[in-house]
């Protein structure tokens, strides 16, 4: 009652007060700046608010056109490595991909299916870390949440990057196949999934199976890839001569490759063994050490043998990275199953199980060098194809 006494007494004291009274202190007033140097207003901070989490769902999956786990971990901004897609290059790990959030190590990730860990099928010097290249087929993900603060204090030390569970689609009801495919110059992928889920008021499954090719890349097939990365253990390969190269009957060794004319490798010792500092052996390409002996892969890259600038002398080299291998060729074939079961009012069981199988081929160089030491090819001077006259030591890569 004491506040509306008061509003009343107030208000025939403004009727009075004339309207150009109220302009003119409006045109004498000066807006001051309030600067607030504290406040009781509460507000909300980071050990109030909920960790951060970031998820995937099925619509998202299908308007990206993502076909495989690996296509939706490798897009994603907080997860700037995935170990095995960056391996490629170098022909590493294609059949293996593992999520690394903020790039602090593949075991420095959880990886959860359902909320529940999964079996480590893969390691990395003795890191142990879960392989979603074939952890379940893709028709049968839900959704995959992202937890994006470390989750160490619940799970443990692997989870100080974070926590990624993958959810599955555990209530389907009914049929769904998928098939298709990704199509790339002298490579693709091509796939094809089944989901089958039903149940009644006791019991519902699901189950799914997954199968998927993946074509041979090899690195002569792109050119970022396709660098000359020399060997000096090359092919044919290096002779060491240990003594002046001779015929039968005593005459000069001449050979002729086709390329570099008449080359008397007598008279090329002789020269040799008038240096001061000549130590009684020579190292001489092999006479065949051609660069259009293979046809080159492009790129200016040889696919031969690549003697040294002062040939018949010094190594024979070859660059073994055109056939190495970009990706692998893959099959993988994978299964996933869920039951879930009312046993009574107040007991329930659930079953859960996942399988794959993978065969995979990866090529690199043909054969190991043969370097110097016990390991060292000597051919005598008797052999057929020994063309010098005396004992050579070979090295290099015996083609296989």
């Amino acid at each position: 009652m004491k506040r509306f006494a008061r509003g009343a007494f107030l208000l025939p004291f403004f009727l009075f007060v004339p309207l150009s009274t109220s302009y003119a202190a409006d045109d004498d007033e000066s807006i001051e700046e309030v600067v607030v140097t504290g406040t009781y207003i509460k507000r909300q901070n980071q050990a109030d608010l909920a960790s951060p989490l970031a998820t995937v769902g099925i619509e998202d999956m299908e308007a990206n056109g993502w076909t495989n786990l690996e296509d939706v971990a490798e897009t994603l901004t907080y997860n700037p490595s995935s170990y095995g897609r960056s391996g490629l290059a170098t022909g590493c790990c294609g059949t293996t991909r593992s999520i690394e959030l903020r790039g602090l190590g593949v075991s420095s990730t959880l990886t959860l299916l359902n909320g529940k860990r999964t079996a480590s099928n893969a390691s990395l010097a003795g890191n142990d870390f879960t392989n979603i290249k074939t952890l379940i087929p893709m028709i049968a993900l839900d959704r995959m949440e992202t937890l994006l603060d470390g989750g160490a204090v619940l799970y443990g030390s692997d989870a100080v990057a974070g926590v990624v569970n993958f959810i599955t689609r555990d209530d389907f009801e009914g049929f769904e196949l998928r098939t298709g495919g990704k199509e790339i110059d002298e490579s693709g992928q091509h796939e094809i999934q089944m989901l089958v889920g039903g149940g009644n008021e006791r019991i519902h499954g699901v189950f799914a199976v997954s199968y998927e090719h993946l074509d041979h890349m090899k690195q002569s097939e792109r050119p970022f890839t396709l660098r000359n990365n020399t060997s000096s253990f090359g092919s044919p390969g290096t002779y060491i001569l240990s003594g002046r190269p001779s015929l039968a009957g005593g005459g000069d060794v001449i050979l002729n490759n086709g390329l570099n004319g008449d080359i008397n490798y007598s008279s090329v010792w002789d020269t040799a063994a008038l240096d001061p500092d000549f130590g009684g052996s020579l190292t001489v390409a092999d006479p065949h050490c051609r660069p259009d002996l293979v046809p080159s892969k492009g790129n200016g890259v040889p696919s031969g043998g690549q003697p040294t600038a002062d040939f018949p002398l010094g190594l024979c080299r070859s660059t073994y990275q055109p056939n190495n291998s970009i990706t692998p060729e893959e099959n993988t074939w994978m299964f996933y199953t869920h039951f879930d079961i009312e046993l009574n009012d107040h007991n329930s069981l659930a079953i859960e199980s996942s399988m794959f199988r993978q065969e995979s081929s990866t090529r690199f160089i043909g054969s190991f060098p043969l370097t110097n030491g016990a390991g060292q090819l000597i051919v005598p001077s008797t052999h057929p194809n020994n063309p010098f006259g005396v004992d050579l030591n070979w090295r290099g890569r015996p083609l296989v």
